[in-house]
């Protein structure tokens, strides 16, 4: 089950998440990276193509898009949006 109805990844072919996750403050869950196996349960199986990770930005309920925007704004720090009213 997600825990976050709406999720931020951030992914590269070169990226480097632990570098990046070192110096913030991101709960990152999961964090990947390149070559490593998708499931720990299959070590021969599937690799990862792409390093990153995935950040939960909102608890608001799937069906409630109001509250998605405003935890999505809180989360990026933006007070005023530019994009006009909803």
């Amino acid at each position: 089950m997600l825990r976050h109805a709406l999720r931020l990844r951030a992914v590269g072919l070169e990226f480097e998440p632990d570098a990046f996750l070192r110096d913030s403050d991101l709960d990152a869950d999961p964090v990947y990276r390149r070559g490593d196996p998708k499931w720990s349960s299959r070590p021969d199986g599937a690799k990862w193509s792409e390093s990153g990770f995935s950040v939960g930005v909102s608890d608001a309920d799937f069906d409630d898009l109001a509250g998605q925007i405003r935890d999505t704004l809180d989360f990026s720090g933006i007070t005023k949006p530019s994009c006009g009213g909803w």
